[in-house]
């Protein structure tokens, strides 16, 4: 695993401790805490299925 692989997944560690994501296997989702503090109407659109498998970018610094 690369060291922004590992980084990415420590962000990602942390937002799950904290409640704003669940996850499941491999799959996260929308947690409790930002449920309850954004509404979980706010969600809906987020939560329906995608039709390709999302992309990100993640930048530490300047890389």
């Amino acid at each position: 695993m690369s060291r922004l692989a590992k980084a990415a997944e420590r962000v990602v560690q942390r937002i799950v401790e904290q409640g704003h994501l669940d996850r499941d296997g491999g799959t996260l989702f929308v947690g409790p805490e930002a449920e309850r503090r954004f509404d979980q109407r706010r969600f809906m659109n987020l939560t329906a299925p995608f039709t390709a498998p999302p992309e990100f970018t993640v930048f530490s610094g300047r890389t």
